[in-house]
């Protein structure tokens, strides 16, 4: 367990949700220099760097690409799809938030399909849960990491890597009016460049300091102007940053850091529907009522969600992976690319 990791998830989701309360209570700011309208933003670039460096680790522990797509997509597709089934089956308005206001639309059979396959972005469909818009990106850049994680056992090509993706990207930015993969594929490179950092000896920051760090860029990217360029450029600070820091070595903050990073991904997903059966639906009531209701569902929904659905598919996942020899035709695919390509 990597407890500098868990913090990063944690922070990332707390950003997320932070921004979103935010925007419902309509308390954003700006405050001074500080533009906190980019909370969520924030939160979700901390996750492709975090999401790309834990995967490299989890290839550098269980190689092989068939075994690494059959994992992901027991672990991200369950969840994403009761969540949206239930938020479609009941008409739950999830799409957008506003001032004290959630919106939803009127969707049709391909947008559910869309929506269940997250694949808004290449449809041109819009998230029936809004959240969901950054999982179509992650689930694209899967299909690459197994190719990049053969590469990056060479420095010299993780950093040919990111230059080529920041080209990509800033091509795409100029001729692209649709967001695609390329305008993000800096900020997972960033997480690819992390990886490759930590396996290089040097001298290591107090543990005290790496969320001094977090804190210090993020306060940082809420200061300057909002764009791409920015975002690549926290998202390279951060990456290169990752490996010069010693492990927390605060017991508290670990397990808090590791609680919040075990289940973020149903607080990702449902932080929405708490807010708003809570105090948009209960609108009116006494707000000491409304924030029990919040708590109530905040904690119960991930926990519920993790344990019933998140968990047991995770370990089914990683059953077939090990029982199926099918696999391994894929796996040594991958294995024998040009060693040429990392050396």
């Amino acid at each position: 367990m990597n407890k500098n990791l868990d913090f990063l998830r944690a922070f990332a989701v707390l950003l997320v949700f932070a921004g979103h309360a935010l925007a419902f209570f309509d308390r954003l700011g700006p405050y001074g220099p500080l533009r906190l309208a980019t909370l969520g933003a924030l939160g979700v670039l901390l996750f492709f760097v975090h999401t790309s460096l834990v995967l490299m680790q989890s290839l550098e522990r269980e190689p092989g690409a068939a075994k690494f797509f059959i994992r992901r997509i027991f672990r991200v597709y369950p969840l994403a799809i009761v969540v949206i089934l239930l938020i479609a089956i009941f008409r739950l308005p999830q799409a957008t938030i506003g001032p004290h206001h959630f919106s939803g639309f009127t969707f049709d059979f391909e947008d559910l399909i869309a929506n269940l396959s997250l694949t808004q972005n290449f449809s041109l469909r819009t998230p029936i849960l809004g959240p969901t818009w950054s999982l179509c990106y992650e689930m694209q850049m899967y299909v690459f990491l197994p190719f990049l994680f053969v590469m990056a056992r060479s420095m010299r090509a993780v950093i040919a890597l990111y230059l080529a993706s920041v080209g990509i990207a800033f091509l795409g930015l100029h001729y692209s009016a649709t967001p695609n993969l390329s305008f993000f594929a800096p900020c997972f490179l960033s997480g690819i460049l992390a990886y490759r950092l930590m396996k290089g000896s040097g001298h290591k920051l107090p543990a005290f300091c790496w969320p001094i760090f977090v804190a210090l860029l993020s306060l940082l990217y809420f200061s300057v102007k909002n764009n791409h360029y920015n975002d690549y450029l926290l998202c390279l600070v951060l990456g290169v940053g990752v490996p010069r820091f010693e492990q927390i070595s605060s017991p508290a903050l670990a397990r808090v850091s590791h609680c919040i990073a075990k289940y973020s991904y149903g607080i990702y997903l449902t932080h929405f529907a708490c807010l708003y059966l809570a105090f948009e639906r209960l609108r009116g009531q006494p707000f000491a009522l409304q924030f029990v209701v919040f708590v109530s569902l905040f904690v119960a929904l991930s926990m519920v969600l993790y344990h019933g659905i998140e968990e047991p598919f995770i370990r089914l996942g990683k059953r077939i992976t090990r029982s199926n020899p099918s696999s391994s035709r894929v796996d040594s695919t991958v294995a024998n690319l040009p060693l040429a390509l990392s050396e």
